[in-house]
């Protein structure tokens, strides 16, 4: 039984659609994980937000002993967890935005090298076919 035979245009468009799929493949192997770096990135500044809060209230509303001097410190040790809370979620936020940015660029420039390397193959594959379709050239005799 003979070998089915193929056209050119349809083995690069067979090759072209096998290599767009290998590149959607690695893109989305690539950008796992990229979504929750994103959302830690920005909801920690808002939980330490949360925390200024908290801690706000709670050292503003604490009950005030008898001398002022035990209330300003009720109400320092509540603008003290503020504070620790407010840089705590920049402690956590500023590396995860800044690792976020970084592998999404990383990702871009790999997206974009799978792109040239698929575009490469493709045309080697044009060129290729084409020479084995024409006939060599012989020399006079």
């Amino acid at each position: 039984m003979a070998a089915p035979s193929f056209s050119d245009e349809w083995v690069i468009n067979y090759v072209n659609r096998v290599l767009a799929g290998a590149q959607r493949s690695i893109h989305a192997e690539m950008n796992r994980g990229l979504g929750v770096l994103a959302t830690v990135a920005s909801t920690a500044p808002l939980v330490g937000m949360l925390g200024t809060v908290i801690g706000i209230v709670h050292g503003a509303f604490r009950g005030c002993c008898a001398s002022r001097a035990t209330c300003l410190a009720a109400h320092a040790n509540g603008i003290s967890e503020a504070l620790m809370s407010t840089g705590l979620g920049l402690l956590v936020a500023v590396p995860a935005l800044w690792s976020f940015n970084n592998l999404t660029e990383r990702l871009a420039h790999i997206d974009l090298e799978v792109e040239n390397s698929s575009m490469e193959l493709t045309t080697y594959l044009v060129l290729h076919m084409r020479r084995l379709r024409t006939p060599p050239l012989t020399p006079p005799q």
